[in-house]
């Protein structure tokens, strides 16, 4: 027998209209569509964030570096900051450290205040396994 039937005094039953494993199944399809989320909502959290055309870590070590070297220097002061892929590099004044920190806070706060929140929702709320399948989950736009 498949997975959408049971065995029932011997029988075979088919379930795809068995209220109980209708749920199960929503609730299993919820649970994949809520880590799929978190995957891409993690993945967009480190991919980067783009300053003067060039794309900068955003994970929490970077916050925390930019945060410590805009505090040591003064407003004439002048860094090289390399970018995500180690070769590309920047200049940078105080001012620019200071950007590129408040991109990757505002990018943190876009993503954990607004379209997580909003996608855990949207999954939470689907009452069938088709309206959860429509969902896109996206954070590349953000």
């Amino acid at each position: 027998y498949s997975n959408s039937e049971k065995i029932v005094d011997g029988e075979a039953v088919d379930r795809t209209q068995d209220t109980e494993y209708i749920a199960e199944q929503l609730a299993k399809a919820k649970a994949d569509k809520l880590q799929e989320n978190t995957t891409k909502r993690d993945a967009r959290l480190i991919a980067g964030v783009t300053y003067k055309n060039i794309l900068f870590d955003s994970d929490q070590d970077q916050k925390i570096n930019l945060s410590a070297i805009a505090s040591n220097m003064s407003d004439t002061d002048t860094i090289t900051w390399f970018g995500k892929d180690g070769v590309s590099s920047l200049s940078c004044t105080k001012s620019d450290i200071e950007n590129i920190g408040k991109l990757i806070i505002s990018l943190t706060q876009n993503v954990w205040a607004n379209i997580n929140p909003m996608y855990i929702n949207k999954i939470n709320a689907c009452k069938t396994i088709e309206e959860l399948n429509k969902i896109e989950i996206d954070y590349a736009t953000v």
